[in-house]
């Protein structure tokens, strides 16, 4: 009876495995019909350059799809942006030394309150893998309407931040960080902004919520009349004493412990046109480094690191290029994901983070004396518990 109840058991369990694969086959399958259909839309010249990047990826032995994406309708110089901090190893250890002492007074102040911390996720940066979706801890992919990665990042890692510290779903404002930073992080035109400096300003101002100020696809007008309740904590380097090109052991580290990291990398050449994988194993992976001869033009941009898998040594990527770029990268069917292989593209560089609030408790007087610039501003009623809603391109 024993042996009966355990072969029922593994048949049903090969049974839900088998279905959660199929789903996600089907996904990928699904979203390489969807590539198809757009790019039978297009003009005719615009097909001729895609099929011209498929037979020089075919002579380098490339395994990866490319096909008609945002970044390929919109333009890459268009929807990029991402200004390489010029930032001093100096600089970056302070930065960090005083993020330290805020997250202590924020553990404390936790602790004292009796709060238990929420991310009980187990992520370890020891693991082969790990993809914080799996984990329900992030938001659905966002889509930039001018040269605002940097943005994108540095609220994207603040959004799964703040999802994992206090269970609640939030969709902020992009476009406040652009528009009220007096161009000192950035602004849409080119040449764009820095995501280290985007963190900053979540700190010291906060943002709103996306339904207060969407995105318009412009810098826009400063207003510092509008309530910004989402205020960070701190934020700081995955490595300050390497933190141009940290380590792939420190870049995970952060990535277990915050959430997600903001990275730079460069979105030029086939990287644009990346479309998920192939049939063959391992050519979901973009590797494209050698692709000089592929019509690689730089393209300075940020993305959100959310996991890695060291089977496929890369990096799992969430852009903010919309569900039409890249795959769903393994898992659920949502598009906008993709893998890249460590330091292709300069991937893993001038990696920060960004610590969200605990929405239940305020912190003591002695966090703000330690940040003089900070912004104080009369909190508004927190979101419900449900999921964010999702933005179009």
């Amino acid at each position: 009876m024993k042996n009966h109840g355990h072969i029922q058991w593994l048949t049903l369990f090969f049974a839900v495995f088998a279905g959660v694969f199929g789903a996600q086959q089907q996904a990928q399958a699904q979203r390489g019909e969807d590539y198809k259909i757009r790019e039978a839309r297009v003009a005719a010249p615009v097909r001729l350059q895609l099929e011209n990047l498929r037979k020089n990826l075919q002579v380098r032995n490339k395994k990866f799809r490319v096909g008609y994406t945002y970044a390929l309708e919109r333009g890459v110089e268009n929807v990029s942006g991402g200004i390489i901090p010029n930032v001093s190893a100096d600089a970056a250890r302070k930065q960090n030394a005083l993020a330290e002492q805020l997250l202590r007074i924020d553990d404390e102040t936790r602790r004292t309150l009796g709060i238990p911390l929420s991310n009980a996720s187990g992520c370890s940066a020891n693991a082969t893998a790990w993809d914080w979706r799996r984990a329900g801890k992030v938001p659905p992919i966002r889509t930039q309407q001018c040269n605002s990665c940097w943005a994108y990042a540095a609220v994207a890692v603040y959004e799964i931040n703040y999802l994992i510290r206090n269970n609640l779903g939030v969709n902020l404002s992009e476009q406040y960080v652009v528009s009220n930073n007096d161009n000192k992080a950035g602004k849409c035109e080119l040449p764009g902004g820095r995501s280290d400096l985007a963190n900053e300003f979540l700190v010291t101002n906060g943002t709103t919520s996306e339904t207060i100020m969407p995105d318009t696809g412009v810098t826009g007008t400063p207003d510092a009349t509008i309530q910004t309740p989402y205020n960070g904590v701190t934020w700081g380097w995955a490595d300050p004493d390497n933190h141009s090109s940290p380590s792939a052991q420190k870049i995970k580290e952060s990535i277990c412990k915050y959430g997600g990291v903001a990275s730079w990398i460069d979105s030029g050449g086939s990287f644009r046109a990346y479309a998920g994988g192939g049939d063959d194993a391992g050519s979901d992976v973009y590797n494209d480094d050698d692709d000089k001869a592929a019509g690689f033009v730089s393209a300075p941009h940020y993305v959100a690191l959310i996991g890695w898998d060291d089977t496929r040594n890369a990096w799992l990527v969430r852009n903010s290029w919309g569900t039409d770029w890249g795959f769903n990268a393994g898992f659920g069917s949502e598009s906008g994901y993709g893998w890249v292989k460590q330091g292709t593209h300069s991937i893993g560089s001038w990696v920060s983070w960004v610590l969200a609030p605990g929405a239940v408790y305020p912190l003591p007087q002695r966090y703000y004396d330690l940040m003089p610039m900070k912004r104080r501003l009369i909190k508004v009623p927190l979101p419900i518990n449900r999921p964010p809603p999702i933005r179009r391109p």
